[in-house]
């Protein structure tokens, strides 16, 4: 397993975000806010990601319209900048993130950005074997997304932690 020299010790949010209207979420998997879990660099992380089995990688800011992954889970790590999320539609929890935050969205869970600075980006990446999809507000019905979402499998390794970390801790099949 990739050593992690620039991991901190955490200080970790974990929260249930469940069905808003027409959003079905995920009440059975809680979001994960790990505040300032890391100061790697885009590069280092991308090898932690990778030893851990969590690849597509992508860089970029967060799109600024609800959206959610029917069949894969997401880790946001924050590379630069600050941002307000909202994470389970209109009316939902409202987070301050900053560079070093890692955030980790159940498969389900709706997500925008609400506002960044200019220098806002995050690496973002999905367990390898999931293949990620890109939903918006009601091109699913409850019935299909949940059916869906249920079927996304607990991924073995936390994207930075390995086989011990948080989502192990926190995420049950």
């Amino acid at each position: 397993m990739q050593t992690l020299k620039n991991i901190q010790e955490l200080n970790i949010t974990s929260e249930l975000i469940t069905r808003n209207g027409t959003l079905y979420n995920n009440p059975l998997t809680p979001l994960l806010v790990y505040t300032k879990a890391c100061r790697a660099g885009e590069d280092e992380l991308k090898k932690i990601l990778t030893a851990h089995d969590w690849t597509n990688f992508w860089v970029d800011s967060i799109f600024s319209y609800h959206h959610y992954h029917s069949m894969s889970h997401e880790v946001l790590i924050v590379l630069r900048g600050s941002a307000s999320l909202q994470f389970g539609g209109d009316g939902g929890r409202n987070i301050s993130v900053s560079a070093g935050d890692c955030i980790l969205i159940p498969a389900g869970v709706v997500h925008k950005c609400l506002i960044a600075d200019d220098n806002f980006a995050v690496l973002g990446a999905y367990p390898k074997d999931q293949r990620y999809d890109l939903v918006k507000e009601n091109e699913l019905t409850i019935e299909e997304a949940g059916k869906r979402i249920k079927a996304v499998k607990v991924p073995p390794c936390d994207p930075l932690y390995g086989g011990d970390g948080p989502l192990i801790k926190n995420w049950k099949a």
